[in-house]
């Protein structure tokens, strides 16, 4: 009896969630094609995998914008800061390009200037183009989404519109979509973790419709219990863990049974300043984690990887671990780019980064039989 309560306790529960999140994603600068419409609309299309967000628009420049025939970019003129586009943030903003190449524009460049600037120089970015938090179209979404007050769509009532829906403004020119941070689930505590930010979107509206997509990538997590016949995480030879793990193992009551979580981080991870990353697991009710030595509040023993180098156990360059009253373990890294190793030496988390958690749990005995060693109800 002892050994089928064991089995099944350790293929129970055999699912792990993980959250995320950070400051900037890669950037586009996204033009439509012709269209003979005339509106000021645009369409965020969903990407599939990612949660309920929602976004935010910013307008920087207001503009007259026509699509003219045979033409595939649209065509601007009559170029103004948009209102509610402050001296501050217009000086700002010229002086983050002249950061970024030293004399590009004058201190007191029009905006036409600005934008003419901004349209020739800013090329080769497309909805796959990883750039870095430091490059300059992300500097430039954090001054305007920090000075300035988002445009709220034509007929609604609040400047949050919901992915793979049409909405229209009032007037034409240069917009930033951002997304609205308010949409995204905070530390993995929201039902749909999957929501998750894509990356700023400058776009011109005005004339034919634009459509653009969402630019981000959903990491995946998955869970595996070791096999004691075989020493093994997955099910077939040389399989991988992320699809092939392996689900189910034998155990006697209170031996230690092996557990191995493994997560990926999104594609465009360079364009992350802070990226905070959480997995949090579920152990039945009857299982109970193997905790540190000594450790005071029961703090879970576990060993964290990224690669091939063993991360610190460090609440700022590493990890913390929690076991809550419910039996949810979590491994919450403040921020996975800035994680060391146990000699600390930087580890570099890249697109193709793997972070591993790996931990024992048991079949414990005292939370089954009473001390008459009869089973609890």
């Amino acid at each position: 009896m002892s050994k089928n309560i064991a089995r099944l306790a350790v293929t129970a529960g055999l699912t792990a969630a993980l959250s995320f999140g950070g400051v900037m994603a890669p950037v586009t600068m996204a033009f439509a094609d012709g269209a003979t419409a005339s509106t000021n609309s645009i369409k965020i299309n969903k990407n599939e995998d990612n949660g309920s967000v929602k976004y935010k628009a910013y307008q920087i420049f207001e503009a007259d914008v026509v699509d003219e025939a045979g033409k595939t970019d649209k065509v601007v003129s009559n170029v103004k800061w948009a209102t509610g586009v402050e001296d501050t943030t217009q000086n700002a903003i010229i002086e983050a390009i002249n950061k970024y190449k030293e004399g590009a524009l004058k201190t007191d460049a029009s905006p036409q200037d600005v934008a003419n600037w901004l349209t020739a120089n800013i090329i080769g970015t497309t909805n796959t183009t990883v750039l870095k938090d430091t490059d300059l179209l992300n500097t430039l979404a954090g001054l305007v989404a920090k000075d300035v007050a988002p445009t709220i769509p034509t007929g609604a009532t609040e400047a949050s519109f919901a992915a793979g829906n049409k909405v229209s403004f009032d007037k034409s020119g240069y917009y930033l979509f951002l997304t609205d941070k308010d949409t995204l689930a905070p530390d993995g505590s929201e039902a749909d973790n999957k929501n998750t930010a894509t990356s700023p979107i400058y776009a011109v509206v005005g004339a034919g419709d634009v459509v653009v997509t969402e630019k981000t990538s959903i990491p995946t997590v998955n869970k595996a219990v070791m096999d004691d016949k075989d020493k093994n995480w997955v099910t077939v030879e040389n399989g991988d863990i992320l699809t092939k793990p392996n689900k189910a193992a034998d155990s006697a009551m209170d031996d230690w049974v092996d557990y191995k979580l493994v997560g990926t981080v999104a594609s465009n991870i360079d364009t992350y300043s802070d990226y905070k990353y959480v997995f949090t697991d579920k152990l039945p009710n009857s299982m109970t984690p193997k905790f540190v030595d000594g450790s005071e509040n029961n703090v879970p023993d576990v060993t964290v990887t990224i690669g091939n180098q063993t991360v610190k156990n460090n609440a700022v360059r590493g990890y913390t671990t929690n076991l809550s009253d419910d039996n949810e373990l979590t491994v919450n890294f403040k921020n996975l780019r800035n994680c060391v190793d146990v000699d600390d030496n930087p580890i570099a988390v890249n697109a193709s980064s793997r972070v591993t958690v790996e931990y024992q749990a048991k079949l414990d005995s005292s939370k089954i039989f009473d001390s008459n060693n009869v089973i609890k109800e």
